[in-house]
């Protein structure tokens, strides 16, 4: 895996901003942008939707998928979030968005709509999407997009994306649609966006191969893939050198 270490999370997300913007020149055509944000949407938004990078990025060019989806309550957590914040501002137009817009789809109908979208936009190698870059934000156990530790199944799915189900803060139940980790193996460039100390200790199990980190889905896709990139501040580095005695 290879680190990418700042200070302050407003410094990773400009340097990480500047590695958007240079995969994208160094691309003809159209791009393939996928991603899965949660905490960290905002402050990402803020950088690439001020200068430099509103100007000098092709946003034109850019085709956004989004990597996972809540559904069943009133609003689509994360599509709704993205358009608010980086979409509307950047003057997205609606075909270069490919996501779940249709909260009343059950999440088999969402699964397929998205495996359909993908199918006709992006193209594949054996079956599996090449997105021109994946950035994901990697959750306090490890998860990646609405794929949780040891969810092996959605680990190395034949699907590009598949129905899940975990529970809110509250314990009530909660439906998703997420991106199967194997559907990421072909990405061109890879990113996982780590803030705060909430998520050292995951990234030390990670860096210091700790038993702990093989429930893991961000360590179980960094061994498959060399080429990961690690955008990560000082505090959730915090625990990336374990002293052993």
């Amino acid at each position: 895996m290879n680190y990418h270490q700042y200070s302050t999370p407003e410094e990773v997300t400009s340097q990480l901003s500047l590695f958007i913007c240079e995969a994208i020149e160094d691309t003809k055509g159209d791009f393939h942008l996928a991603l899965s944000l949660d905490k960290h949407a905002a402050i990402l938004a803020a950088a690439l939707t001020t200068e430099p990078y509103l100007s000098r990025i092709p946003w034109g060019r850019v085709h956004f998928y989004l990597l996972h989806e809540q559904l069943g309550g009133e609003n689509l957590t994360h599509y709704t979030k993205l358009q608010e914040l980086l979409f509307i501002p950047l003057q997205i137009p609606e075909d270069h968005i490919h996501a779940i817009s249709d909260r009343s789809l059950d999440p088999g109908q969402a699964a397929q709509a998205l495996q359909q979208e993908v199918g006709a936009q992006v193209s594949h190698l054996g079956g599996i999407p090449q997105f021109d870059l994946a950035i994901l934000e990697m959750g306090i156990d490890g998860h990646l997009a609405g794929v949780y530790p040891d969810q092996i199944d959605l680990y190395i799915s034949d699907e590009i994306f598949a129905p899940n189900e975990t529970e809110t803060i509250s314990g009530a139940p909660q439906q998703l649609v997420t991106v199967t980790l194997s559907a990421l193996e072909e990405s061109k460039r890879l990113v996982f966006l780590a803030l705060g100390q909430e998520v050292r200790h995951t990234i030390g199990h990670i860096i210091n191969l700790l038993p702990e980190a093989k429930a893991y889905p961000a360590n179980f896709l960094a061994a498959k893939i060399p080429w990961v990139h690690l955008f990560a501040d000082d505090q959730a580095m915090r625990e990336k050198s374990y002293a052993i005695y």
